[in-house]
């Protein structure tokens, strides 16, 4: 498996010390646990069976892919949330989960986003980069901002 997580690491402060558990993003207005994104499949080019999916949103997600590590790898507070992947980031689609709160779940591709992972993300040619979930919180949560994010992933891309 050619995918690693992007955790917090000690440093990185979740703007308001909202914690959520590990493995997962900051907490969220409905979810003291934080959100959590997972990759299944494999990160070929040729044969990209890739699948993103969050869980854990407390509203509309937006996939996205980074080619760098935020903050030297510590990430950057953003909303309610840490900014782990960043660089050159490609917008991938906008998934809406099913389900509510800590039982939601919003998966890329699928639904209406259905280009694989490396053809969303334009990646042509092997190599590494970072994916995350950007979603809305409609509820003000520990900051004025109404957004929050999973942990971030890191998929190293094959032939």
């Amino acid at each position: 498996n050619n995918t690693t997580r992007i955790d917090p690491v000690p440093g990185a402060k979740c703007p308001c010390s909202n914690w959520g558990l590990p493995g997962r993003g900051c907490a969220h207005s409905v979810g003291p646990d934080g959100a959590r994104l997972i990759a299944t499949g494999h990160p070929s080019l040729a044969g990209d069976t890739v699948v993103l999916t969050a869980r854990g949103l407390s509203g509309p997600g937006l996939f996205f892919q980074g080619t760098a590590q935020m903050g030297g790898g510590f990430g950057i507070p953003f909303g309610d949330g840490i900014l782990c992947a960043g660089g050159t980031i490609t917008r991938m689609g906008v998934v809406f989960p099913t389900g509510s709160g800590p039982s939601s779940e919003a998966s890329y591709p699928g639904g209406l986003t259905p280009n694989l992972v490396h053809i969303a993300g334009g990646v042509g040619a092997p190599g590494t980069f970072h994916y995350q979930v950007w979603y809305r919180d409609a509820n003000v949560y520990c900051t004025a901002q109404t957004y929050n994010l999973t942990q971030g992933l890191t998929i190293g891309w094959t032939p």
